[in-house]
Order: C-alpha cells, then sequence, then structure tokens
C-alpha cells in the first residue's frame, strides 16, 4: 500500500494533521485546523505517523507471499 492510500485509511484528524504536513502548514494551521493546542501538534503528528507506519507494515506483510518451505530436516536425512 502506498503512502497516500494509508493516509486514507488513517482517523480524520491524523490523516488532517498528516496532510497538511506534508503539504508545508506549519503547527500553528494544523492546530487551527484540528481544533487543538499548538503544543500538541507534535504529539499528534507522532501518534499519527506511527499509526502509518503500522498501516504500511501490515499491509506489507500480509501482501508478502507465504513461505511454505519446510526447513526442517527430514528423518531420511538424519
Amino acid at each position: 500500500m502506498d503512502r497516500s492510500s494509508a493516509v486514507n485509511q488513517l482517523p480524520i484528524m491524523h490523516a488532517v494533521a498528516i496532510r497538511l504536513r506534508d503539504n508545508g502548514f506549519d503547527d500553528h494551521a494544523i492546530a487551527a485546523a484540528a481544533g487543538i493546542d499548538e503544543h500538541e501538534v507534535r504529539i499528534l503528528l507522532q501518534i499519527a505517523e506511527r499509526k502509518l507506519t503500522n498501516l504500511m507494515c501490515l499491509d506489507n506483510a500480509t501482501s508478502q507471499p507465504a513461505d511454505i518451505t519446510d526447513r526442517r530436516p527430514s528423518a531420511a536425512s538424519g
């Protein structure tokens, strides 16, 4: 999953904060849009980025083909 698709799956406040930051908006503008104090923006963005990373990692993990090769030595080879 690409970043844009993952952002679309975030809770709205997190998605808005990330989109605004990605488009160059400062903490003051993000705080105004989110309806929070400016000093809370950094925490909001940290949480949003962690959620985004988790979504992207989860998607990558589930989209990888499963390795069904049995690496245990067989009884006949021992």
